[in-house]
């Protein structure tokens, strides 16, 4: 269970649902890269360079958004030539990127009407600030 009763399930079909665009984008689930333990869930989208893990961590109740290189539609977050980073570190890090970060993304999550909205926020801060990793080029990310 997540925080607020919420099944590991029910996560990853709200994470579905708003992040499901990054399949018409090119990008795949991957569950062998989701993770569902008592500390938290996880749902990871792959493209051909690079991925996205959205995880929920039930000891902080809070939701990230990681970017990871990708490899054979698995992601490859770490070992040679892995990355993974916070979505948001990344973009200030390696895009330039200088604003405040996901609208409603760092409220706590204690049910499933603020998990929708975390998870909305982070869908959207994606969409407007990482159109460069949307178009999964191997460049945006560091070697």
């Amino acid at each position: 269970m997540t925080p607020g009763g919420i099944p590991a399930e029910r996560f990853r079909e709200l994470a579905q649902r708003h992040f499901g665009f990054l399949e018409a984008l090119g990008f795949a689930r991957s569950p062998a890269d989701e993770d569902a333990s008592p500390v938290g869930t996880s749902i990871a989208y792959a493209g051909r360079h690079l991925g996205f893990l959205v995880s929920l961590d039930t000891r902080d109740r809070c939701v990230s958004v990681r970017v990871t290189r990708a490899r054979h539609g698995r992601l490859a977050e770490a070992g040679p030539g892995g990355y993974s980073n916070d979505l948001l570190a990344h973009l200030v890090e390696h895009a330039g990127y200088r604003g405040r970060g996901a609208r409603g993304g760092s409220e706590f999550v204690d049910g499933e009407a603020t998990l929708e909205r975390v998870l909305e926020g982070w869908a959207g801060f994606l969409r407007e600030a990482g159109v460069e990793l949307l178009e999964d080029r191997e460049t945006s990310i560091p070697r």
